[in-house]
């Protein structure tokens, strides 16, 4: 059977079901600032956000996008195609007789009328004013984002036969109504709209929209593509509105919660939000009678959220890993009711089953008894003792004998009452009929928490002892991090055991041989990344191609002297990186993998921008030599900025040698507008954090890096050595880039002074750091054209030794760039 997995086990543990907190006097006693409702006889406290984000707006925002997506690939790779499909289609329709048509295009410039006016009706009888802004603004931007876009896409060939066929005259006097930008804000309104109305109102509303189109199309005034983007424009203006700033909370509010639980529990007295967790459909509920239980709900959106959790997880893994989601929240409650009486009628200590409950909107609750106790996770340091532990394992070996499997036994699921016991809960993920693969899992996730907590030696006895060195080993091939909740996974990079050292021990103590780890990804991130960058890399190199045969011709007349020169300076500019990067760090780098950081920062940095991947890849490999992360995020920034110096000091330098104000064909700024310019911006910066939310999302987070970073700053500034070879090293590299440039120059012909043509690629080089193109492809091309040509140089040489330098120093290095890249990915240096 295959393994079921929802979005809840990729997710941090949440609020446990079916636990309490020790130590409250009242648990219903709320804080004076939020004074409890009282609803037909019943406390309720519950934590109900107004306005939340939506999985199912997001599930709508990435469908949009896809189809506006492939209607512009379609339309910039396919031109011709598509329209001279759209325009033979239009064709046809031009010869249905013109007073059908006329007939048709009334109707649907009726429809298209009475769809938005409707709404905006209905809410204008009502006064709900804030409501139709919303909607005008989205209808507006909607409307902006289509003629945008229609413009960018115009197909000849249909405009061409919309010109010769489209009819003449309709109801409305212009024939082009409803047009695109009508329909597109159209399907914003009602998208927009639809977390007001009831189900049976939306569809009725996309049903109209979707009449519409057909209409529209059949109009003759239109192609297919536009109406398809129309509608695609328009779903993701009104989702990525509420995306961004929220939408109603559609879960039960309080009344109709407290009519939900009281179907399952009669005598209800009081609701309140479950302490602690982060699930906000948990509750602690009280009886007349005193007695507590706990009550887990699930919403309509928490479908939505499963289906986006399990089509990311279905990307990613394999097919047996991922499960079909639930229908219904009425089936997964179910699933977890029936999961939780099968593990407690094999002796499993789990919540008692009270009943569970459903509405007519779609939710549906689990009422289980309430547990008096807290999280393993809470009790501290040395909590996890023998008699625990073996406790522990005995609740394992109770699942697996009821062949049921949790999924998610991170130890916050594992609630320790008074009497040292403990008891599982959450079987929200749970596996029923599981395989042995299945209830291996569950035993590697107790192995990996509980190794943590007393090591991997004790762990790994006391699970042999409870459930046989051969039910252990067979975790082996699931000791790795994809068979891991998120919650076990962050403690695990925090924790003093690694995955190897805890694979040793069971092997050494179950006598088998390391085993291959379960295969469980479809397809890595790395391969991913890989993928999606050689295509970026592709679509920017398409440009370059166009002037290939004119380099091509120029390499025949070049001096090849200065073209081995070129590429020398080329190999120089990675060694002083090296030597730059390893000077950035207060303890000490190999220079290898320094220097082979640097070779694989030639192809990650060619596919992002302002060299962004480059210093990502430097932190990496500094973490995994063992500097401390702030520590390496730290000697990266150091690295940057002392390049940046040397660079700003050289281009003056050179500039000066010139005896000119300017860089060739562009001038320096004036020294008053940037200091204007700063003013500006520390203004406005200064203006921003007298707002308390700034301070806390920028300022705080910033002087935390900071202060972590200090003591490695000093660290470096107190050695003599690693201040030369960090500033020694930056001079090396920009330095070898100018001479690597001038041989570029010298093999065309040359012309220019030394001081130029270094002048000419600093400036340059400002100018492609703030493009935002990976490596600054195209604008440094185009500034070092411009320099050169304004010292003098003429055009067609000019452009030849800038594309024959960029080819050295920028495309030749991303091969043995890929190949290092790959290699230490192989030796996990990153």
């Amino acid at each position: 059977m295959r393994e079921r997995t929802s979005a809840a086990n990729d997710a941090d543990a949440s609020a446990p079901g079916g636990r309490a907190v020790a130590a409250i006097p009242d648990p219903f006693e709320p804080p004076e600032s939020e004074p409890p409702l009282d609803i037909d006889g019943v406390s309720v406290r519950i934590t109900r956000p107004k306005r939340v984000r939506s999985a199912s707006d997001v599930i709508r925002l990435l469908i949009g996008t896809g189809l506006v997506v492939l209607g512009i690939v379609l339309a910039t790779i396919a031109d011709d195609t598509v329209g001279g499909a759209q325009a033979d289609l239009i064709d046809e329709i031009g010869r249905i007789p013109s007073r059908l048509q006329e007939a048709v295009i009334g109707v649907a410039q009726v429809l298209g009328a009475s769809v938005v006016l409707a709404i905006v009706g209905v809410l204008a009888v009502r006064l709900q004013w804030r409501r139709l802004g919303v909607l005008l603004l989205g209808s507006i931007v909607a409307t902006l984002a289509m003629h945008l876009v229609a413009e960018a896409l115009k197909l000849p060939e249909t405009t061409r036969a919309i010109a010769d066929n489209a009819v003449g005259t309709g109801w409305i006097d212009d024939p082009g109504f409803p047009s695109s930008g009508y329909l597109a804000s159209s399907a914003a309104v009602v998208t927009l709209a639809g977390v007001w109305l009831s189900r049976r109102w939306k569809r009725a509303l996309w049903a109209a929209v979707i009449v519409l189109a057909i209409l529209r199309l059949l109009s003759s005034a239109t192609g297919a593509l536009d109406v398809v983007l129309a509608i695609a424009v328009g779903v993701v203006v009104g989702s990525l509105a509420l995306v961004a700033f929220g939408a109603p909370n559609r879960a039960p509010d309080a009344p109709q919660l407290v009519e939900l639980l009281r179907s399952v529990v009669p005598d209800l007295r009081g609701v309140r939000s479950a302490a602690g967790g982060t699930d906000s459909h948990a509750y602690e509920l009280t009886t007349d009678d005193g007695r507590s239980f706990f009550a887990r709900l699930r919403t309509p959106e928490d479908r939505s959220a499963d289906y986006l959790a399990r089509w990311y997880r279905s990307l990613r893994l394999r097919g047996r890993e991922v499960e079909p989601p639930y229908a219904t929240a009425k089936r997964r409650i179910e699933h977890e009711m029936l999961a939780l009486r099968t593990a407690g009628d094999h002796g499993a200590s789990t919540p008692d089953v009270i009943g569970m409950g459903a509405s007519a909107d779609g939710s549906a609750v689990l009422v289980t008894t309430r547990i008096d106790g807290q999280p393993l996770t809470e009790l501290g340091p040395g909590a996890l003792d023998s008699p625990l532990l073996e406790a522990l394992w005995r609740e394992v070996d109770a699942l697996n004998g009821a062949r049921v499997s949790h999924r998610n036994l991170a130890l916050e699921n594992v609630i320790v009452d008074a009497n040292r016991r403990p008891h599982l809960v959450d079987f929200d993920d749970a596996e029923l009929a599981a395989d042995g693969l299945d209830r291996a899992r569950d035993v590697a996730q107790v192995l990996v928490e509980t190794s943590l907590l007393v090591g991997a030696e004790p762990a790994v006895a006391a699970a042999c002892e409870a459930l046989g060195p051969a039910r252990v080993g067979a975790a082996l091939p699931l000791l790795q991090p994809l068979a891991l909740p998120r919650a076990i996974r962050n403690r695990l990079r925090k924790g003093d055991v690694s995955l190897d050292e805890l694979r040793l021990a069971v092997c050494r103590q179950t006598g088998v041989e390391e085993v291959a780890l379960e295969r469980l990804e479809r397809i890595k991130p790395r391969t991913l990344f890989a993928i999606v960058a050689m295509g970026i890399g592709f679509y920017f190199l398409l440009p370059q191609l166009a002037n290939l045969g004119d380099t091509v011709d120029a390499f025949q007349q070049a001096d090849v002297e200065w073209l081995l020169l070129l590429l020398l300076g080329s190999a120089l500019t990675y060694v002083f990186a090296a030597i730059a990067f390893a000077g950035s760090v207060a303890e000490r780098v190999p220079f290898g993998a320094a220097l082979r950081s640097r070779v694989a920062s030639s192809f990650v940095s060619s596919f992002t921008p302002a060299g962004t991947g480059g210093m990502a890849l430097g932190v990496r490999v500094l973490q995994r030599t063992g500097v401390d992360p702030a520590a390496a995020a730290a000697s990266v920034g150091i690295n940057q900025v002392a390049g940046v110096f040397v660079h700003v000091v050289l281009l003056v330098a050179f500039v000066s040698w010139t005896g000119r104000s300017g860089v060739g064909g562009f001038s320096l700024p004036d020294s008053t507008v940037l200091l204007l310019g700063l003013a500006v911006v520390l203004g406005i910066f200064g203006v921003a954090l007298l707002f308390r939310k700034v301070r806390r999302i920028v300022l705080d987070p910033a002087l935390r890096a900071a202060r972590a970073a200090a003591s490695e700053i000093a660290g470096v500034f107190r050695s003599p050595l690693r201040v030369c070879m960090l500033f020694g090293g930056a001079a090396g590299t920009t330095l070898a880039y100018v001479v690597a440039f001038a041989a570029a120059v010298e093999a065309f012909g040359g012309g220019l002074s030394f001081p130029q043509i270094g002048a000419a690629y600093l400036g340059a080089s400002i100018v492609g750091n703030a493009a935002p193109t990976p490596g600054g492809l195209g604008a440094v091309e185009a500034a070092l054209v411009a320099a050169l040509t304004g010292f003098g140089m003429a055009s067609g040489p000019a452009v030849s030794a800038v594309l024959t330098f960029r080819l050295a120093t920028y495309w030749l290095p991303t091969a043995p760039g890929w190949f290092t890249f790959s290699w230490m990915q192989a030796r996990e240096e990153i």
